[in-house]
């Protein structure tokens, strides 16, 4: 095709809302089937929760970055529960459990994808508020089901996370627990020869690959898991 190819296969553009719903068409004829003979099967579906912020203070910047913050993030999720396209035949049993994807990437300015929000951005909104607004649109079970930053930052985020798993539970947001993904360092989707130390455990390629833990990030770790020990299993 002609001009910028898409990220991954078949490298198309244009057409996300096409995919959305033919994934979210798949995901409830699977869900009802699997039901159909696993009554009490449950679920978890799991999508992105990205923020941009807009370009500028003009009109048309900020009703984009309106547009995909307030929309085109909760467009499957929404699909799957039947708020929209009823006709798919989703509900809010469907959607079950909401999985919450965010990595320390996951805020941009809009029309700037990777240019990341800095730290200190004050555009930045934090992640409890992000995941409150899920929360309030769907009600029911969810979880964080995919974080992590990388290298030095490794640490550091875990120690956010808790406290940001706090400030949700404090407010009575039902926050079912935390996935850290990836557990061990991998290479890096679009650059596949560059390796991205990401979890909890790096890899040394000189001594076949032999797992190493990250200690910093590992005493975060136990730190968080002591906060939390009565809250989750």
């Amino acid at each position: 095709m002609a001009g910028e190819a898409g990220r991954f296969a078949p490298y198309l553009t244009g057409r996300h809302y096409e995919l959305k719903v033919a994934l979210a068409h798949a995901a409830i004829a699977g869900i009802d089937a699997i039901r159909a003979r696993v009554p009490d099967a449950r679920f978890l579906n799991a999508d992105p929760l990205c923020h941009v912020a807009p370009r500028d203070g003009r009109r048309e910047s900020l009703l984009a970055a309106r547009m995909f913050n307030d929309v085109q993030v909760f467009e499957c999720w929404d699909m799957l529960c039947g708020r929209t396209l009823p006709e798919l035949g989703g509900s809010r049993a469907h959607l079950d459990v909401v999985g919450v994807n965010y990595y320390w990437n996951s805020q941009w300015e809009l029309g700037s994808e990777g240019q990341w929000l800095a730290d200190g951005d004050p555009r930045r909104v934090p992640l409890h508020h992000l995941i409150r607004s899920v929360y309030e649109r769907y009600g029911g079970s969810l979880i964080i089901s995919e974080t992590s930053h990388w290298g030095p930052h490794r640490a550091r985020w875990v120690c956010e996370l808790a406290d940001e798993a706090g400030s949700l539970l404090d407010a009575g947001v039902p926050l079912g627990g935390i996935c850290l993904y990836p557990i061990i360092g991998m290479f890096d989707w679009h650059r596949p020869r560059r390796w991205m130390p990401m979890g909890l455990w790096d890899c040394d390629s000189e001594r076949g690959m032999r797992r190493l833990v990250h200690r910093p990030m590992l005493d975060a770790l136990a730190c968080a898991q002591e906060r939390f020990r009565g809250e989750w299993k």
